[in-house]
């Protein structure tokens, strides 16, 4: 008996082993970046690094696209710091695409307007694929979750299940009906017309399957 638990004790300390290595982690850490690690990335964005020193990354109007996409299930998690209030707000945006653009054939994209004037702000989620008109998925006001200072967006995927979080707080859940991309980047913005800048901190992204270089 007492050889018998031994096995299953094996067996299931294998089978763990085996599932933790269907998921990978790619992180870029910002704030200790330097001009060189960001050289492979996509968009058309001129962005400042860690000015002041230590800060992250800043862009303002055009968006910066991550170095490789992800082709099945991942969950992706952006770091960002902003120093906000009722008068000095905070646009910015953030989605998951197939191409570098800025408006993808297949996207799911969330745009933060006036984030820190809570009677004003809200989030608005958009879902597009190939050929077709986007689609309105959820507003929310005010920001659910949204802080001045550190915030983490969360966004998974998993099948046609999408998930949205920002600092726990849910933003949207649903069933994406048209976004069926071959693969998904991840981009980012700080719109023109911000208040403010956002601080991009860092980058995390755990994902199954290869990975394709932009």
């Amino acid at each position: 008996m007492k050889t018998l638990r031994i096995y299953m004790a094996m067996a299931v300390l294998l089978s763990a082993l085996v599932l933790s290595g269907c998921q990978k982690t790619w992180t870029v850490d910002f704030t200790k970046a330097l001009p060189a690690d960001l050289a492979d990335w996509g968009g058309s964005s001129a962005w400042n690094l860690n000015e002041p020193p230590g800060s992250g990354l800043t862009i303002r109007e055009y968006n910066v696209t991550s170095p490789i996409g992800f082709t099945s299930d991942f969950t992706l998690t952006l770091y960002m710091w902003m120093d906000v209030d009722i008068s000095n707000t905070a646009n910015f945006r953030i989605w998951v695409g197939d191409s570098e653009s800025d408006y993808p054939e297949h996207y799911i994209t969330c745009e933060f307007d006036m984030a820190g004037d809570e009677a004003n702000e809200e989030v608005l989620v958009h879902e597009d694929g190939e050929g077709l008109e986007y689609r309105d998925v959820e507003t929310r006001k005010p920001i659910p979750g949204f802080k001045n200072g550190d915030n983490v967006f969360r966004l998974s995927r998993k099948g046609d299940a999408i998930r949205i979080t920002l600092n726990g707080s849910l933003i949207s859940s649903f069933t994406a009906l048209y976004f069926k991309p071959a693969v998904s980047y991840v981009s980012f913005l700080t719109d023109a017309d911000t208040s403010t800048d956002v601080y991009f901190r860092k980058i995390q992204v755990s994902y199954e399957g290869d990975p394709v270089l932009l």
